[in-house]
């Protein structure tokens, strides 16, 4: 069940990243990668507005549809009870039918994996040029980890035990996520109309700000290299001291 979850977690990430960050990428290329002027004030009004937009609708459609799913379920089991609160009075004929709608829906994993990597996908992308994403991000997780432990209480039904085999493989994505970050920063910071600073056409490098950013990922790269090294280190000797 845990790779059939996680296939079906990834292929709806994927859609879904492709679908809100990419294309709108794609169809405003000549905006965004057109020469020297890319990521200029006018994608930012036009296209970095409409990015903001649908974040933030994300957030109001995770509330809302968390919400309309309690209440749906409310509405099933009401009828079912001939809108009384006697939870052993129902219309169905069979234990299975009566367990369904008393127990609640089954925890969709798979899709609340797919909406965390694509709005951390999303978020990593245009955040270095929007940083107001990063905002956004911080309320969209407050509402989602509310949520879903006030409805793993009191709508969903006891779920399986899973392993961290779906957590290791999402976890993946964010690899991705962060070449596409370093990616578009750099051509965000690399915009003169933005980022007013002493460089020429010619060089992008010669920019005070792309030069600080650089060294900033270059730090962290090399920490994440030593910290590679010395876990492998130490995974090599304990191996050593069992053998």
């Amino acid at each position: 069940m845990g790779g059939l979850k996680t296939a079906t977690a990834k292929n709806m990430a994927g859609l879904t990243i492709i679908n809100t960050g990419l294309v709108i990428l794609m169809v405003n290329w000549e905006m965004s990668f057109g020469g020297k002027d890319g990521f200029n004030v006018d994608w930012y009004e036009i296209v970095g507005a409409k990015v903001m937009e649908t974040m933030f609708i994300t957030i109001i459609v995770t509330v809302l549809s968390n919400s309309f799913a309690v209440l749906l379920t409310g509405l099933k089991r009401c009828c079912d009870r001939g809108c009384t609160t006697n939870s052993r009075k129902t219309k169905k004929f069979t234990q299975p039918d009566y367990e369904d709608i008393n127990t609640g829906p089954e925890f969709p994993i798979d899709l609340r994996y797919s909406s965390i990597v694509t709005y951390v996908f999303i978020v990593m992308m245009y955040s270095g040029g929007m940083p107001a994403l990063y905002p956004l991000a911080s309320i969209f997780f407050f509402a989602l980890y509310w949520a879903d432990k006030t409805l793993m209480i009191s709508h969903f039904r006891k779920p399986p035990q899973y392993d961290n085999y779906i957590a290791l493989h999402m976890l993946s994505w964010f690899k991705v996520a962060f070449l596409f970050h370093i990616s578009i920063s750099f051509w965000m910071f690399s915009s003169k109309e933005i980022f007013d600073s002493h460089c020429t056409e010619e060089d992008v490098l010669e920019c005070a700000h792309v030069k600080h950013y650089l060294f900033v990922v270059f730090c962290l790269l090399g920490l994440w290299l030593i910290y590679k090294c010395v876990a492998q280190c130490t995974s090599c000797g304990k191996f050593l001291e069992d053998e």
